[in-house]
């Protein structure tokens, strides 16, 4: 019986991303960081303001460094559009509405049910004040 035998190759990543020169309205990062927002500005002294540190700087790096997750993903994001040339600012977070897409059925359906408990207690009330009569 003849086996076939695969070969595997090494994948190799390269990081041939070219780091963006300041703009004008982005002149270091101190400034890129506070026109994306939330809360981003909290870690400027991390980057000591190194422009050639803030642009090498990988996810690995930012977790070593102490920056949460939510806020890493932010500034990588940001971090690629400002690449592709578009100028930062600020996006808000979304707010879940009916406890966001996954909880929407159960949280209507809490509310429904409360809504009628409550109208249940009402009638009941009614009925025993106007007993009487």
């Amino acid at each position: 019986m003849l086996r076939a035998i695969r070969s595997y190759s090494q994948v190799v990543k390269y990081n041939n991303k070219v780091i963006p020169a300041p703009s004008k309205s982005v002149p270091d990062v101190n400034t890129f960081l506070t026109k994306i927002g939330r809360n981003a500005e909290e870690h400027i002294e991390i980057f000591e303001n190194d422009w050639s540190k803030f642009w090498n700087a990988k996810s690995a790096d930012m977790k070593e460094w102490g920056i949460e997750p939510q806020t890493r993903k932010y500034v990588l994001a940001w971090k690629e559009r400002f690449r592709q040339g578009q100028e930062p600012y600020h996006i808000a977070k979304g707010v879940k509405k009916n406890g966001g897409e996954r909880n929407a059925k159960l949280h209507n359906a809490l509310k429904r049910f409360e809504k009628l408990k409550a109208e249940r207690e009402l009638r009941e009330k009614y009925m025993s004040e106007h007993k009487n009569f």
